[in-house]
């Protein structure tokens, strides 16, 4: 693995792997991974935006982020499968992700550990407590993914030229899961105001990726982690986006209050994003 130029503990991993099965070794590599890699963080760390995120993830000296190959869908694969058998298996394994190595501090101290996905989301996870601190963390990613064509035969042609969609955006999105992880305030608590978005966290990744796409002038935002439809046109304006029901129990404005407790210092360096939507520059 190599370290992301300025950014040392952003490591990218080579691509090449080798499993063993008995005495039978076999490797394995996914072409120019590194490069593919170095090339998307580069394009990010070039925008403010990105810039922001990855001086957050610098600042945790003492933490980790890895960045390796999605591998699920390869790894699900069996010998026996028919084409049609590979392909669904392929789709239902499509996906980019980010995890904690340690769970405990990657969550804040006395917060019960939550479920990030599956059937039992939100959900207390039995015998694990935060601990607070912040966890090494990986991500796990692979560009040769997210071609337009592979995306729709997995989401289907609407989701594909969605927003948020992009390879940058989708790397971005799962380097702030990261982030958060590192400094230790990952909580997948329910969002019952928008119950698309599935977690807070994936609240936290969407609206900074949005910022991003805002910043590169593409159209269109992400609505929310349920695909990738657009955000309704109202809330497009970053004050609407913010104020939108701001005193229910859980709402945009109090997600983003709590991010700027959390990241106080990417907070103040979001707010001088120039993008269009940028609802940081209201909390």
């Amino acid at each position: 693995m190599k370290s992301f130029h300025e950014f040392p503990n952003i490591l990218i991993h080579s691509g090449k792997f080798t499993s063993k099965r008995g005495n039978t070794e076999t490797t394995f590599e996914i072409e120019n991974y590194f490069l593919d890699v170095m090339l998307l963080l580069t394009k990010i760390r070039w925008k403010w935006t990105g810039w922001a995120v990855l001086c957050e993830i610098l600042r945790q000296s003492g933490k980790r982020m890895v960045i390796r190959p999605y591998l699920k869908g390869m790894e699900s694969l069996a010998p026996t499968d028919t084409k049609a058998q590979a392909l669904a298996k392929l789709k239902r394994n499509f996906n980019a992700t980010a995890g904690p190595k340690n769970w405990e501090t990657a969550t804040p101290k006395g917060k019960s550990v939550l479920q990030c996905g599956g059937p039992n989301q939100n959900q207390p996870i039995a015998g694990l407590n935060g601990k607070g601190g912040g966890s090494d963390t990986i991500v796990s990613f692979t560009p040769a993914m997210w071609v337009k064509s592979d995306v729709k035969g997995a989401f289907g042609a609407a989701n594909a030229a969605g927003p948020g969609i992009k390879k940058d955006e989708i790397l971005l999105h799962e380097i702030v899961h990261g982030m958060r992880q590192m400094v230790g305030v990952m909580q997948c608590a329910a969002t019952p105001d928008h119950p698309g978005l599935d977690t807070v966290e994936e609240f936290m990744a969407i609206v900074i990726s949005n910022v991003y796409r805002s910043e590169l002038k593409l159209s269109g935002l992400r609505a929310d982690h349920r695909g990738f439809k657009n955000l309704p046109a109202e809330l497009h304006d970053p004050k609407k986006f913010v104020f939108k029901d701001k005193n229910k129990p859980t709402s945009n404005y109090k997600r983003l209050k709590q991010l700027k407790i959390q990241h106080p210092n990417l907070v103040t360096n979001l707010k001088k994003v120039p993008a269009a939507f940028n609802p940081f520059k209201y909390i």
